[in-house]
């Protein structure tokens, strides 16, 4: 068991570590415009807090009802549901930090804690990425039907983040389930 642990504990940092990375970027979704009589090619970089240009390397917050983003009733649903995205990822990673003190606690927290607290740490990474799905169900909904985003805009990598750490989430519960479930019990009753 401490080695499935041990495993597990390893998959869900690697998950945390990019649940991280895809709050802290702004490459949620990315434009990249055809080059045009300029020498630089013109692109720009959509996170859940900030919107970036490549020609002037600003970044600005985004959505931003100072600009126009959030006006007309397309616009106020828009930012709307792009805050439930924000809410999304901002729960994960706090909740990731909850999930992996109840991870380590239980791997080092001696042999009987390892049986017992399998169903805790289960349900612990199965709402880890329960409120990443969020984010990733929010921001794929608005990138297929908002017009917000140019044609020829694409999912970018903190959105392939945000999913991998999803996916190593789900890993981790079928290991420790299926450990569980499939291994024999430590100790046997003598008769």
């Amino acid at each position: 068991m401490l080695r499935v642990y041990s495993l597990v504990a390893l998959l869900f940092t690697v998950g945390l570590t990019f649940t991280y990375y895809a709050l802290f970027t702004t490459e949620w979704v990315h434009f990249s415009g055809a080059r045009s009589r300029f020498p630089l090619p013109l692109s720009i970089r959509y996170g859940l807090f900030h919107k970036c240009y490549s020609w002037n390397d600003e970044c600005m917050r985004f959505p931003n009802p100072k600009v126009g983003d959030c006006e007309g009733d397309a616009g106020a649903a828009f930012c709307d549901i792009w805050q439930l995205a924000r809410v999304g990822i901002v729960l994960g990673a706090l909740h990731g930090v909850v999930t992996l003190t109840a991870l380590l606690s239980t791997l080092f927290g001696g042999a009987s804690r390892l049986r017992k607290r399998w169903s805790v740490n289960a349900t612990c990474l199965l709402a880890h990425a329960a409120t990443l799905t969020l984010a990733l169900a929010t921001v794929g909904y608005l990138y297929d039907s908002s017009d917000r985003f140019a044609v020829g805009a694409s999912l970018g990598s903190s959105y392939l983040f945000a999913l991998l750490a999803v996916i190593l989430d789900l890993f981790a519960v079928v290991i420790l389930v299926t450990t569980v479930v499939t291994s024999p019990p430590e100790y046997q009753p003598i008769p």
